[in-house]
């Protein structure tokens, strides 16, 4: 297999062409470690979709021969594919997260792996750093990850927003391409004291989530509708145990500097065991198909 230098990142407007074609890989990040749990869930990705597999490493200008050899090996941890495209990013005044950032530009999905919770790590994680500034789809898959089942279970957070529509199509989208159970998610947490506060806000979101699962093709999967007490985060981590995957949305920041994460999002990443599909920002609106009068206290959201 050819390890391809791409030392100069391709312009922007190139990057953001590639991944509109049918033609965009799935992408992924080659750690130090060899990242291998990400790697055999892009060579799945690449399987189920029929898309091109990608492995970018980067490195140091003068860790070349090493980042080579790390391609090569994840290269030939793809077994029974066809060989994937090898990319290697040498970051002279850059930062892996921004070389990471320019290879999600041209990619359907980008996948890399993270620590695993517990992990005493200073200052944001690469899978962070990476998904809160680009554009493209990211997986975080945690260390040691060995799912994958039959018959397994995706967990998205749904509210009334349209980058929580969002990630629920995609959750929609791969529950029926791995022949996995749908679990859509609504916190609710509020004016206790108020009778019968929370009764309406289960119901409203009910019909809602029914609502939106009829529009981006829910009939098609299994799917559990369910609400539970608390904050939506540790709803989520908790529905996340023995789950295969967290599907949640992100939101184009009012600002070109902002983050693309919001704080529920930021925390899920952090503390679930399961990998992590962040699914590619949306413009910010207001709550959709109702007005804020009648949205519930909080829901389960990015």
């Amino acid at each position: 297999m050819k390890v391809v230098d791409q030392s100069t990142a391709p312009a922007r407007d190139e990057a953001r062409s590639a991944a509109a074609t049918s033609s965009a890989p799935i992408t992924v990040a080659v750690g130090p470690d060899g990242s291998q749990e990400a790697v055999a869930r892009g060579v799945d990705e690449a399987r189920h979709t029929g898309r091109r597999l990608e492995l970018v490493h980067v490195c140091a200008d003068t860790d070349r021969a090493q980042g080579d050899s790390l391609l090569r090996a994840a290269g030939a941890r793809a077994h029974g594919f066809e060989p994937p495209a090898l990319v290697l990013h040498t970051r002279p005044g850059s930062t892996v997260a921004s070389e990471l950032v320019q290879a999600a530009g041209r990619a359907h999905v980008l996948l890399l792996g993270r620590r695993s919770p517990g992990t005493v790590q200073s200052g944001a994680s690469v899978s962070e750093a990476v998904a809160s500034r680009c554009d493209t789809t990211v997986e975080s898959v945690p260390h040691g990850w060995s799912g994958g089942r039959d018959h397994g279970v995706v967990v998205t957070g749904f509210d009334a927003t349209d980058e929580s529509r969002s990630s629920l199509a995609e959750a929609v989208r791969l529950a029926r391409l791995h022949h996995h159970t749908l679990l859509v998610l609504g916190a609710v947490w509020g004016p206790e004291h108020v009778p019968g506060a929370v009764a309406r806000q289960v119901e409203q979101f009910r019909h809602d989530a029914t609502q939106a699962l009829q529009e981006v093709g829910g009939d098609a999967v299994e799917v559990e509708v369910a609400v539970r007490p608390g904050r939506p985060a540790d709803v989520l981590v908790a529905a996340s145990v023995g789950a295969d995957l967290v599907v949640l949305g992100r939101h184009r920041p009012t600002v070109s500097t902002g983050s693309r994460l919001g704080p529920t999002a930021r925390e899920v990443l952090h503390r679930v065991a399961c990998p992590v599909r962040l699914v590619a920002p949306v413009a910010r609106a207001s709550t959709w198909g109702r007005t804020p009068a009648t949205a519930p206290v909080e829901t389960a959201r990015s």
